[in-house]
């Protein structure tokens, strides 16, 4: 089996007035130069089941510790994907989708891993906007979801 079938990235398509409408949303919500979105109330909203579980800030999943690791010839730092989880008071689940925007994309995606590929190599990386990234030394760097906006677990 390919890294890239491992590793499915679904975009979600939405019609043309939305898409326009969440384009201006995206431009609205990115930091202007001397803020971040901390100051705009940036959040990674975590459900379990469909419930939500949290609400986590940026400065929450900041005083996590955290993981460097080198991917694609890039460094990436912030916490484990499975240490946000466990702010959250996640300890089990089979699997976790991470929903935000593909690298270079306007429209929402969604990346599914299961438990087993949710390792201590897959981060909640930190953007110069003030939002995360999924990021992971074993997903594929087209795969990876900037500014992510849930963690649907299940």
């Amino acid at each position: 089996m390919s890294l890239r079938s491992r590793y499915a990235v679904r975009l979600l398509t939405v019609p043309f007035a939305f898409l326009a409408v969440g384009t201006l949303a995206i431009g609205c919500a990115r930091s202007t130069p001397g803020t971040t979105n901390t100051e705009a109330g940036y959040r990674v909203k975590v459900t379990v089941s469909g419930a939500a579980a949290a609400s986590l800030t940026i400065a929450q999943l900041q005083d996590l510790p955290k993981v460097s690791l080198e991917a694609y010839s890039k460094s990436e730092e912030g916490p484990t994907l499975l240490s946000a989880l466990e702010l959250a008071g996640v300890n089990d689940f089979s699997r976790v989708t991470a929903i935000g925007l593909l690298k270079g994309r306007v429209a929402s995606a969604e990346l599914t891993l299961t438990r087993e590929q949710v390792t201590g190599s897959v981060i909640l990386d930190f953007t110069n906007r003030g939002t995360v990234k999924l990021a992971g030394a074993d997903i594929p760097e087209d795969n990876w979801i900037i500014d992510v906006t849930e963690l649907k677990v299940e």
